[in-house]
C-alpha cells in the first residue's frame, strides 16, 4: 500500500507502486459469462455503488452478466459451517502451537486464558476462547456431518449453479461494508453498515474451498477502500 507518514512500520515500503491494471487484458472478457450474486446487496451504499459500476465495466468490455440469487444457506455459512468447525478444531491446533513455545509461556488453552484474563485485549475473543474449552472436539456428530455431508453438498450445489448457467466466474463484494472503527474505540457516527456480519460473502470461498480473487475497486466515504 506504500508509505503512511503516520505509521513508522510502513516507512521501509518501496516508493514505486506497480499499476497492475496496466497489465490486464480486457479482451478476455469478450463472451465471458459472469454470475453477479445478488444476495449481499444493501450493506453499504458506497459498496453497492462500486459493485454496480464494476458490473457496468464488465459489460462495456464484452462480458455477459447474469443475475444469480444463491440459496439462503450461503448467507449462513459462518453459523452452519465455519463457526462449529472452528470451535471443534481450535483447541487441539492451538495447543499444538503453544507446545512449541518456551517454558515461560502458556502451554494449554486454559493457561492462555488465565494469563490474559487480567488484562483482556479483546473481551469478545476471550469469551470465544472460553467456549472453545468446552466445545466437543473432532468426534462430535455435528462436526463429522459438516465435513462429510454439509460441505460436499454445498460445494456440489454451487458447482451445479455455475455449470447450469455456463458461468466463467461469480462476482460479489468480498465484504459488504467498508472497514469499521476499531472495537476498542468510540463508534463512528458517520459509519454506515446495515449488516450484522459484513464478512458474509467471503465465507463462500473459505467454506467451499473455491478460489477467490479480491481486488481494490474504489474509495468509499471516509477515504476507505472498497
Amino acid at each position: 500500500v506504500g508509505k503512511d507518514t503516520s505509521d513508522a512500520a510502513t516507512q521501509d515500503q518501496p516508493d514505486h507502486i506497480v499499476s497492475y491494471a496496466a497489465h490486464l487484458d480486457v479482451k478476455v472478457l469478450q463472451g465471458a459469462r459472469i454470475g453477479v450474486v445478488l444476495n449481499f446487496r444493501g450493506g453499504n451504499p458506497d459498496v453497492d455503488r462500486v459493485h454496480d459500476e464494476s458490473v457496468e465495466c464488465l459489460k462495456t468490455n464484452g462480458a455477459q452478466t447474469i443475475p444469480i440469487q444463491l440459496p439462503q444457506i450461503y448467507e449462513r455459512l459462518w453459523q452452519e459451517v465455519l463457526e462449529p468447525v472452528l470451535e471443534a478444531e481450535f483447541k487441539d491446533q492451538f495447543e499444538r502451537y503453544l507446545s512449541t513455545l518456551d517454558p515461560k509461556q502458556p502451554h494449554t488453552l486454559a493457561e492462555f486464558i488465565q494469563r490474559n484474563e487480567s488484562q483482556p485485549i479483546n473481551r469478545e475473543r476471550l469469551t470465544m476462547l472460553k467456549t472453545n474449552l468446552t466445545t466437543p472436539l473432532f468426534n462430535s456428530p455435528k462436526y463429522t456431518r459438516i465435513l462429510s455431508v454439509v460441505i460436499p453438498q454445498l460445494r456440489a450445489d454451487l458447482e451445479s449453479i455455475i455449470k447450469s448457467q455456463h458461468l466463467t466466474a461469480l462476482m460479489m463484494p468480498t465484504i459488504c461494508c467498508p472497514a469499521s472503527s476499531r472495537f476498542d474505540q468510540q463508534p463512528d457516527p458517520t459509519y454506515v453498515c446495515h449488516m450484522d456480519d459484513p464478512d458474509v460473502p467471503k465465507y463462500i470461498a473459505g467454506a467451499m474451498g473455491f478460489p477467490q480473487i479480491t481486488v481494490p475497486a474504489s474509495i468509499a466515504t471516509g477515504n476507505l477502500s472498497v
